[in-house]
């Protein structure tokens, strides 16, 4: 899609800027408390009152336009909320067992398996730009039922495997920078067995949209198969510093994906060099889907 349009509305300064995650932050915060007086920025910085379907008393979550969507939306009647609040449609995450001895099948056999040695390979054999003080992992699921997959053990396994990838990652970079490297992790639905269970892991669990604000120079993200635009938000979050973005991603690389491209994403990961990507009938597709790892040059 043609984004020329959008890019002169808004004068091609970037639109998801920490001002509008912070806002949505707070708004969040004062609608878990009952509160519906605060409003919404718009594209053009003009204040809306917020959707008229939230409801304290129920669910609800962070929505972000993608470009494309903005773009379609231009010249439409209502008002185009870059980051705003929505009520939430998906199937909260039931609690568990976490010492279910399903968990320890699936790191045994994670820990004896080639994707594992692949990706602790493209750690060693990298040209990393800069030092990794963290990892932030957005939208990695649940490692126990989810939505229309719920109790699905496939779902549950690749999940969970993406979650002790994450965490070897960062003993791999702490071992290699004899540092430590902490790992942040953000999914609305995670729930407090969730959160147990990925201490266990050295993980931390954040509310969104902490682990974006979290992100600098120095991160390592991970945004495996979501369903929204990471990488828009990502690569506006860098056009603000004036940097040219994080130390890694590991991501969608497919322009039909739930976490589209633009300009911008793609003038950011030019500042990039993939050294691993995974696709439909690779061997690690189940674990991983359409992905790609790639590390910031040493130009970059």
């Amino acid at each position: 899609m043609d984004l020329t349009s959008l890019y002169n509305h808004i004068k091609d300064k970037p639109v998801f800027i920490r001002k509008r995650l912070q806002e949505a932050q707070d708004n969040m915060e004062s609608l878990r408390q009952g509160d519906l007086g605060w409003g919404e920025t718009d594209l053009d910085g003009e204040e809306w009152n917020p959707d008229s379907s939230l409801d304290p008393s129920q669910p609800a979550r962070i929505h972000y336009e993608s470009y494309q969507d903005m773009a379609q939306m231009l010249f439409g009647p209502d008002p185009i909320i870059p980051v705003g609040l929505r009520p939430s449609m998906e199937i909260q995450n039931p609690s568990y067992d976490v010492n279910d001895p399903k968990f320890r099948q699936w790191e045994k056999v994670w820990v004896q398996s080639t994707e594992r040695e692949k990706l602790l390979s493209c750690i060693n054999n990298s040209n990393r730009h800069s030092p990794i003080t963290q990892i932030v992992c957005i939208g990695l699921g649940i490692p126990q039922g989810e939505g229309e997959d719920e109790d699905d053990p496939e779902v549950e396994k690749r999940n969970y495997v993406q979650h002790l990838a994450v965490r070897d990652m960062a003993q791999e970079l702490a071992r290699l920078q004899n540092t430590d490297v902490r790992v942040f992790a953000q999914d609305p639905q995670y729930n407090e067995d969730d959160k147990t269970l990925l201490e266990k892991l050295s993980i931390t669990i954040v509310n969104d949209p902490e682990a974006f604000l979290k992100i600098d120079e120095s991160t390592f993200v991970v945004a495996i198969c979501t369903s929204f635009p990471v990488r828009q938000v990502v690569a506006d979050l860098f056009l603000e510093r004036g940097t040219k973005g994080p130390a890694g991603i590991w991501g969608h690389f497919d322009p039909g994906s739930d976490d589209p491209a633009s300009e911008r994403v793609d003038t950011m990961m030019s500042n990039f060099v993939g050294i691993w990507t995974i696709g439909e009938g690779d061997e690690f597709w189940n674990y991983f889907g359409d992905s790609r790892f790639s590390w910031k040059r040493r130009d970059g």
